[in-house]
């Protein structure tokens, strides 16, 4: 859904709901799993980072 509004709009804002901002990079040699798919958007230039918002995250990490 992101690629497809980019292609569209150019980079769109985010406000995601999580208590984790889903910015991981790889798990047990995974590059797309549920963790990480707002590296894989930035990395892709989906993302206008200026503009987006994470709202509920918890934990130090």
């Amino acid at each position: 859904m992101l690629r497809t509004a980019a292609a569209a709009h150019g980079p769109v804002a985010v406000l995601h709901f999580d208590a984790h901002l889903d910015t991981w990079d790889v798990l047990r040699g995974a590059t797309l799993w549920h963790g990480s798919p707002f590296r894989r958007a930035e990395e892709q230039g989906l993302l206008d980072l200026d503009h987006c918002q994470h709202v509920g995250i918890r934990g130090g990490v």
